[in-house]
């Protein structure tokens, strides 16, 4: 690694507040950093960021092509060919946390000053290791669908032209992602297992083909997987009380009722329909909860006897 690959990848984009310094401009205050956060054997200084809102120095970074010293909430020297893993905590409505881990120690980094993701892939690009992120399965759905849309804007998939259509499409995709932000917990899993399976059809309109995409085939899967289930011991709960209510139980009546409600499903709609009506029901039902057909089927049949 030379100064050009450092000042490649670690530059004004890790940035979130305060000023980018190369070797080029070292400023001053350089003096009072080394004090407070270095040591007197810092030689070669590549980049320096100071972040202090006095620019006096305080807090920030100093970097060249063997160590990283900092002072944010905690002081610390990374040694770049001791660094063992890089951790990304990404939750949502928390701050970003980089944790970077030394073969002696573990840092923390968040995202106050420092833009942690792109400090965090600057290391990668590096150092060569992978980030481990540290994400829900719905985190990572606005995740990767952002990376993805992020790398078809920036051509980073070959051969790919867009229709006037496809860019409003990911226009739309970036409006979704910002409704579904400000959705409470519940809703916002919600739309974003929808979300995954229209990403998903829009990115293979385009015969795209990665890594990411592979990560969100992987938890639409998961998601289709878990569906299921619960669809599953959903009607099992429905056969048990039906099992009941046969048996001369006529209490269970009510609770059959409510579980029919909370599929969404009416005694009345299912009656004397003609196979068209009903099998549009079913696939309106699919829709729905996004579940097999044959599932709803088998729940369906027992309404028509």
């Amino acid at each position: 690694m030379n100064k050009d690959d450092l000042l490649l990848y670690i530059n004004k984009d890790i940035i979130k507040t305060g000023q980018y310094y190369t070797y080029h401009n070292i400023p001053s205050q350089i003096g009072n950093a080394i004090y407070l956060y270095g040591n007197n054997q810092i030689l070669d200084i590549v980049i320096f960021i100071d972040t202090s809102i006095e620019q006096n120095g305080s807090m920030g970074m100093i970097i060249n092509l063997d160590n990283i010293y900092f002072q944010f909430n905690q002081k610390g020297c990374i040694e770049l060919k001791n660094m063992s893993s890089l951790i990304l905590e990404k939750h949502r409505h928390q701050k970003q946390i980089g944790r970077i881990k030394t073969h002696q120690q573990e840092y923390l980094i968040d995202d106050e000053n420092i833009n942690i993701e792109n400090f965090m892939n600057a290391l990668s690009y590096l150092c060569h290791i992978e980030i481990e992120l540290q994400m829900s399965i719905h985190e990572k759905i606005e995740h990767y669908i952002q990376c993805i849309l992020q790398d078809i804007e920036n051509n980073n998939y070959e051969d790919l032209e867009l229709t006037s259509q496809q860019n409003n499409q990911i226009h739309e995709f970036y409006q979704n992602l910002d409704i579904i932000q400000t959705l409470d917990d519940e809703n916002y899993q919600y739309e974003l297992e929808i979300l995954c399976q229209q990403a998903l059809d829009f990115f293979d309109e385009l015969q795209l083909d990665s890594e990411e995409i592979d990560i969100l085939i992987d938890i639409q899967n998961q998601i289709n997987q878990k569906n299921e289930q619960d669809f599953s011991n959903q009607q099992k709960y429905y056969d048990d009380i039906m099992n009941h209510y046969q048996q001369g139980n006529p209490q269970i009546f009510k609770q059959v009722k409510s579980m029919m409600n909370m599929l969404g499903i009416h005694e009345d709609d299912l009656k004397n329909k003609s196979p068209d009506e009903l099998n549009q029901y079913i696939e309106e039902l699919c829709q729905r909860f996004g579940v097999s057909k044959s599932q709803v089927e088998n729940l369906a049949k027992k309404f028509q006897k």
